[in-house]
């Protein structure tokens, strides 16, 4: 992954995510951040990183319509039988 290159040659998917987690851990790290700062100020690339390689956020996203598909299709049958 940290060559940039996807499976086709191409540019990998979430590269572009990775090289802002890595850009932004090279500004904010320090040879003496012992305390894990530079993550704590990186967790919004991190973050989407993740999500790039997971697709964690958007199948939440996913899992809301769908719930939200099954509650309007209950509350149009129970219209339909109260007439």
């Amino acid at each position: 992954m940290a060559s940039g290159f996807g499976l086709g040659g191409r540019v990998g998917r979430c590269y572009h995510h990775f090289a802002d987690f890595s850009e932004c851990l090279e500004v904010e790290a320090s040879p003496y951040d012992k305390e894990g700062i530079a993550k704590e100020m990186c967790k919004i690339p991190l973050s989407a990183y993740y999500d790039c390689l997971h697709h964690q956020n958007e199948v939440k996203r996913n899992n809301r319509i769908q719930g939200q598909y099954k509650e309007n299709a209950a509350a149009a049958k129970a219209a339909e039988l109260n007439g």
